[in-house]
């Protein structure tokens, strides 16, 4: 899965060699952080709306699955393997879209407490500007107080924190992140991948290059686990 408002160029490189390794690949080129959606489901919604992904996986044959995910996509692959059995693996790559750290929970504060007043007085339903983070560079984007919640709430569903923690201890995890990007590579190892339940196939592995290269330049790192498990 892309990254947000970006699209799958970010992860066509890998896409590509993955296919030539002789996995069967499923890459959704239209998600609710996609340019054409952006957040136009709810976090929970969204995970439903992979099962298809995963459905269309086991209808070309693969007997066993792996999420990925960069970026916000990352996020989103480790809040569904967090709530779904029966996964072979989970591949995290530059990490993003992390609510629950002080930068974004400082900056997007007053916009999560707008929402829930929304919200309180029976309004959820209806749309607002809420700002959003990309990169450190704040966007102002509309959608409605339910959605904005579920997305950036630092306790709602998409607290990577909560959701590393939550993983089962059979899933291997592999997680990138690259040297340049000090909050996958730094601040998340501390505070998600160190929370999760050890697996003797977790890898946490740096990669050069900065958040944006991240999956071209963990394409032999992918390759390589995948090929473990």
């Amino acid at each position: 899965m892309h990254g947000k408002a970006g699209g799958n160029k970010s992860i066509y490189h890998l896409s590509g060699k993955l296919e030539s390794a002789g996995f069967l690949v499923e890459m959704p080129s239209s998600t609710p952080w996609s340019p054409n959606r952006i957040y136009d489901r709810t976090y929970l919604e969204t995970l439903k709306e992979l099962d298809g992904a995963v459905d269309k996986l086991k209808a070309a044959g693969a007997t066993r699955v792996v999420v990925g995910g960069h970026s916000i996509g990352a996020n989103v692959a480790l809040g569904y393997a967090a709530n779904r059995k029966g996964l072979a693996g989970r591949i995290v790559l530059g990490a993003g879209h992390f609510i629950s750290g002080k930068f974004m929970g400082k900056k997007l504060g007053k916009y999560v407490a707008r929402a829930k007043k929304m919200i309180a007085a029976g309004k959820g339903k209806e749309e607002a500007d809420f700002d959003d983070i990309n990169q450190r560079k704040e966007i102002s984007r509309e959608m409605t107080a339910e959605i904005y919640q579920s997305w950036f709430e630092p306790k709602g569903p998409a607290n990577m924190r909560k959701n590393a923690a939550s993983l089962p201890g059979e899933l291997p995890v592999l997680w990138v992140a690259a040297k340049d990007d000090r909050v996958a590579s730094k601040v998340l190892k501390r505070l998600a991948y160190d929370k999760m339940v050890g697996n003797p196939k977790n890898r946490f592995v740096i990669v050069n290059g900065g958040h944006v290269a991240t999956p071209d330049n963990a394409v032999e790192e992918v390759i390589d686990w995948l090929k473990e498990l």
